[in-house]
């Protein structure tokens, strides 16, 4: 999201968004962007400053222009406008200097040639079944313009914003988890964040002492460490299996532990309601914070949705985490967190202290979209279509991957395909690479060495019925391949 009220501009913002998600691999070379016109309607700003943008990124080397194609991802981010470009004379020891000096310590050579270059080879194009893409082809456009040009024109009173949160914001969000998660909560429990792992590091910044103990799920969402780990905590990594984490593994002298219970990252299990139980009972025996992430679960859940951790805690010291990533776009970056008294007021007063707000704009076209329904009625357009890309995944495992198991297709939009004991995932995630499509393992969620579970994690939000069959069809050739 573009922040309106920077004196940066748009231009100059969109920029260092592309350039900042190439460097922090969020985009890498062969990835194909979404066109110009997308990225206007998206971002409710014109096309000619999306063009511009892409114009200076083209021009810089960053992006590439395929005819017929789109415009892709060439190489890493090149720096910022007036430093030099790897391989530069400015960037090399002993060059860039003024002209007159290297003419006095070189003798002047004679000009060269120019010598026709082949054309470097392009790369392939890539289709990336990684959990988290963007998925700006479901978005509602018209929906998001509509609302976001009310919002613009009914400005937020400024006593209604503070930096927890618009006032209006926090009652839609109140309503939107009592009636898709059955979760009863007041405004003055919930806080604004610009994502889930915002929410967790200010939480873990207003309540957790440095060297404080921290529970976390293994394999598990290696996405919020950094969050923990910034603000001086140290991990404990506690087993999950196939419903979740196992309660019994949490440590006695943890002071906090974070669980994903409605569809564990990554493989995708459902929480039991024993289990749940027996967590919330480790929390009040313990007098630790129980941290529950849920974001990302809304789509096509099977089924009537466990109650919340938060619900189930009578003393007030779970809180609920969220984000509206999931539910449209990463891009949007709008997250919220569900505490009670205790960790809420220490929230509170450090947001006062620090400043950490939302845009205003960001939060009133949101309130818009749940006001008016539009938010609910894309879940249950993006739930059916999500619903239908599970049975293809699973037509295709049962017809043309015997040796794998599916798992986490309860909810959420992400799945495993579970190898073989022994398999080799990170192998056989390069082969996909090198055939055209990128997946996540289940390595990438393990912080402990030693044996582990084997698969590949897999999302499928941002693809079509077309192109989720053609990968998954490159995916059970490849691995048919290694099996012969």
């Amino acid at each position: 999201m573009l922040d309106p009220g920077s004196r940066t501009p748009y231009r100059e913002q969109l920029e260092r968004q592309i350039r900042g998600a190439i460097r922090g691999g969020a985009l890498e070379p062969g990835d194909r962007l979404p066109s110009t016109r997308v990225f206007a309607e998206v971002l409710g700003i014109s096309r000619s400053v999306t063009l511009a943008a892409f114009d200076d990124l083209l021009r810089s080397g960053v992006l590439e222009s395929r005819p017929g194609s789109g415009t892709y991802v060439a190489g890493p981010a090149a720096p910022a406008h007036g430093g030099p470009r790897p391989g530069s004379p400015a960037a090399e020891p002993g060059r860039g200097a003024p002209a007159a000096a290297q003419r006095d310590r070189a003798p002047r050579e004679a000009p060269r040639r120019l010598v026709p270059v082949a054309e470097p080879r392009r790369a392939r194009p890539v289709t990336d079944l990684r959990p988290g893409q963007s998925s700006l082809g479901s978005f509602p456009v018209r929906a998001w313009r509509s609302v976001c040009h009310q919002a613009s024109h009914r400005p937020t009173p400024p006593a209604e914003f503070v930096a927890t949160g618009s006032a209006e914001l926090r009652r839609e969000i109140c309503r939107y988890l009592r009636g898709s998660r059955g979760l009863v909560c007041s405004p003055e429990e919930v806080i604004v964040t610009w994502s889930a792992e915002h929410a967790v590091d200010v939480l873990a910044r207003s309540v957790l002492p440095p060297g404080t103990v921290v529970a976390v799920e293994e394999p598990g969402p290696i996405r919020l460490d950094r969050s923990l780990t910034g603000r001086g905590a140290r991990l404990f990594p506690v087993p999950a299996d196939e419903l979740g984490v196992l309660p019994e593994e949490l440590p006695g002298d943890a002071a906090c532990a974070v669980l994903s219970p409605r569809h564990q990252m990554p493989l995708g299990g459902t929480l039991p309601m024993a289990r749940r139980l027996a967590a919330v009972r480790w929390r009040r025996r313990t007098g630790a914070v129980l941290v529950e992430v849920d974001d990302g679960a809304e789509f096509g859940q099977n089924g009537t949705p466990m109650p919340a951790l938060y619900s189930l805690d009578p003393d007030g010291r779970t809180v609920y985490v969220g984000s509206f990533e999931g539910l449209f776009a990463p891009e949007l970056r709008l997250g919220y967190l569900v505490a009670g008294r205790w960790p809420a007021g220490a929230v509170r007063r450090l947001l006062d202290e620090t400043g950490e707000s939302v845009p205003a704009l960001v939060q009133s076209t949101m309130t818009e979209l749940l006001r008016s329904g539009q938010a609910a009625r894309h879940v249950r357009r993006t739930g059916a279509r999500i619903r239908a890309a599970r049975r293809v995944i699973g037509e295709v495992v049962a017809d043309r991957l015997p040796s794998v198991r599916l798992l986490g297709t309860g909810a959420g939009a992400h799945a495993v395909l579970r190898l073989p004991d022994g398999a080799d995932d990170v192998a056989l995630a390069a082969r996909l690479r090198s055939a055209g499509v990128r997946v996540a393992t289940l390595a990438d969620y393990h912080r402990l060495p030693g044996p582990r579970r084997t698969g590949l994690v897999i999302g499928y939000a941002h693809l079509d019925e077309h192109a989720l069959r053609a990968a998954l069809a490159t995916i059970a050739g490849v691995i048919a391949t290694g099996e012969r």
